[in-house]
């Protein structure tokens, strides 16, 4: 099994753990737990499938697809903005609406480039207007010890990173064969450092002395 299956198992049981804690038990980071779980059992099937030369480009395009707009939900749930929460929602249908049409219409057979590059798009933009808000308007408390922060900073990141990476597969794959390695070791890379910053977040409130029972 790929060690980047292996850290988002990882992720999927800290994420559990992370739940022990009183305040960490809210709909969007259960709905995150549960998410994390099917991240894994998706990419175990593509690496079995990708193992016995089955074509995967169906199962990433739906699952991409509602990563997507389970990432752009996850937004929402943690602006308080009426007017911000609006604004996702619309991305959200809008979204929707191009990468189901892309697939099934434009880029169809393929991976859809087109709406992964458009959904990194969104995913950026309200991975800064979130970092923007929390500056400008701090919140009670340590940044450190927020989750949110955390996975902010893990979606900021990977999907600035991708953008390019997967926007230019499809080109990639055909046209330069050789750099296929190459982009396989950067996708692994990006998604190890992804799940790990998730988990981070996730443990980040758990007082670890207190839960072994030190003081």
């Amino acid at each position: 099994m790929p060690f980047y299956i292996i850290v988002i198992i990882i992720s999927f049981f800290t994420s559990i753990l992370g739940l022990l804690v009183k305040d960490n038990r809210i709909p969007v980071l259960i709905s995150f737990s549960f998410f994390l779980f099917l991240s894994a059992v998706v990419e175990s099937i593509g690496w079995k499938m990708s193992a016995k030369y089955y074509n995967t480009i169906a199962l990433y395009n739906f699952f991409t697809l509602f990563e997507f707009i389970f990432y752009l939900f996850f937004f929402r749930s943690v602006f308080t903005s009426n007017r911000m929460k609006k604004m996702i929602l619309i991305a959200i249908v809008f979204y929707a609406v191009c990468a189901l049409l892309n697939i099934f219409f434009i880029q169809r057979g393929s991976f859809h480039t087109y709406t992964y590059v458009l959904g990194c798009i969104l995913v950026v933009i309200f991975s800064i207007a979130y970092f923007y808000f929390l500056f400008r308007f701090p919140e009670t408390g340590s940044l450190v010890r927020n989750p949110f922060f955390w996975i902010g900073i893990g979606l900021l990141f990977y999907y600035t990173c991708t953008f390019s990476l997967y926007g230019l597969e499809n080109f990639i794959t055909e046209k330069m064969k050789f750099y296929n390695k190459l982009l396989f070791l950067v996708s692994d890379l990006l998604n190890i450092s992804l799940y790990t910053l998730f988990s981070i977040g996730f443990l980040c409130k758990i007082n670890f002395r207190k839960l072994s029972g030190l003081s």
